[in-house]
C-alpha cells in the first residue's frame, strides 16, 4: 500500500511536470484543430477497431468490452517520459503535448464506452443496477 501511494505520487507527479513542460512555448490549449484530431483519431479508431474485431471472433459480449478496453487504454506515462526525456529541449514542449491530449482523450472517452457499454447490457452488471452499485460491486 506505501509503495502503490508513492506511485500514484510520482505518476500525478510526471502529469504535472508534463503539462507544466508542454504548457513553456507550445500550450496544449493553442494547437490547431487537426492536432486535436490527429492525437484523438488513434483512441477513437482503436477503440472501434478492437469492438469490432472481438465481435468477429465471436467473444461473449462482456469479453468484448474487456478487449476493446485493454488494447484502448495506453500508458501515457511511459510516453510521457519518454517525450520529455528524448527530445531537445526546444521540442520538449511540443512532444510532451501529445501523450497529454491521448491521456485526457481516454479519460474521457474510455468511461463513456464502460458506462455505454453497460447500460446496453454488454457487461456483467445488469443494466438496471443503480451506478453507484456497478461501480462499489464485483460482477465476476
Amino acid at each position: 500500500p506505501r509503495f502503490n501511494a508513492f506511485g500514484n505520487l510520482m505518476g500525478l507527479a510526471l502529469i504535472a511536470f508534463g503539462f507544466a513542460t508542454s504548457s513553456r512555448e507550445e500550450p496544449l490549449w493553442d494547437k490547431e484543430p487537426r492536432f486535436y484530431a490527429a492525437v484523438a483519431l488513434p483512441c477513437l479508431g482503436g477503440l472501434l477497431a478492437a469492438l469490432a474485431l472481438s465481435w468477429c471472433c465471436g467473444l461473449d459480449a462482456p469479453q468484448r468490452v474487456a478487449v476493446t478496453v485493454e488494447t484502448s487504454y495506453q500508458n501515457t506515462g511511459i510516453a510521457l517520459t519518454l517525450a520529455l526525456a528524448s527530445f531537445p529541449e526546444a521540442e520538449r514542449s511540443a512532444a510532451a503535448g501529445v501523450p497529454l491530449f491521448y491521456g485526457l482523450v481516454e479519460t474521457v472517452v474510455l468511461p463513456l464506452f464502460l458506462l455505454c457499454a453497460w447500460r446496453l447490457g454488454l457487461t456483467y452488471a445488469p443494466p438496471r443496477d443503480p451506478l453507484l452499485q456497478v461501480l462499489a460491486r464485483s460482477y465476476q
